[in-house]
């Protein structure tokens, strides 16, 4: 697996490459190979196009430009690279920016070493992973107030939220479209009371996460 990491601070590369050292230990990942270590968006994306990673490690805060912009630039030309923020930043805001974007998990700095290795088994398995520090956080609404009478077909969209699924993939799974499904989390959103994709997830998690069968791709 190549990685390339991105970040300004020196110390935040070297305890990057612990984590990915305990990640190869588990032998999960195969050889891990650090493809770079930059500090700007702007060699991030010249390394992106040179060495065609199939990670990228990436903080919000970057001396020229913000991660999220780098995120998008980079999704917009590569569909299949894994996006993992890793951050100070555990607002809301940027953690849904960071998903609008492309990105397939968010993660604090904060976040220890198994978190680390859960956050990269869900992204390789095709889910996206949100720092516990942040899902456990400060809401508007409280993830554990009761649930709503909600449809089966809302059910199932919260069901897939739960298990990271992007709204492509729900769709792919549900069989419907992505419009309807953006319909049916409109729907859950108002409903449930709730102001944003994080709080969606929170709530998800907190009510449906391991309920049941994962679904299954049609």
């Amino acid at each position: 697996m190549k990685v390339l990491l991105v970040d300004d601070h020196a110390f935040m590369h070297l305890g990057l490459r612990q984590y990915l050292s305990i990640a190869e230990r588990t032998g999960e990942f195969g050889t891990i190979e650090v493809v770079g270590s930059v500090s700007t968006g702007a060699e991030a994306l010249a390394q992106v196009a040179g060495t065609d990673p199939d990670l990228v490690l990436l903080d919000v805060s970057l001396p020229d430009v913000s991660g999220i912009e780098v995120a998008r630039r980079i999704r917009s030309g590569n569909s299949t690279v894994k996006l993992v923020f890793v951050s100070m930043h555990e607002e809301g805001s940027y953690v849904r920016q960071g998903l609008e974007v492309g990105a397939n998990g968010y993660l604090s700095k904060r976040s220890e070493p198994e978190e680390f290795l859960r956050a990269l088994r869900a992204v390789f398995a095709g889910r996206s992973h949100i720092a516990d520090v942040i899902l456990m956080g400060p809401s508007g609404v409280s993830p554990q107030s009761p649930m709503p009478s909600l449809t089966k077909r809302q059910r199932d969209v919260l069901k897939a939220v739960s298990e990271g699924l992007s709204i492509q993939q729900t769709a792919a799974c549900l069989g419907i479209s992505r419009k309807t499904v953006e319909y049916h989390r409109g729907k859950i959103m108002r409903q449930c009371a709730l102001k944003n994709a994080v709080d969606v997830y929170r709530y998800a998690v907190a009510h449906l996460a391991g309920q049941g069968r994962q679904l299954q791709a049609l």
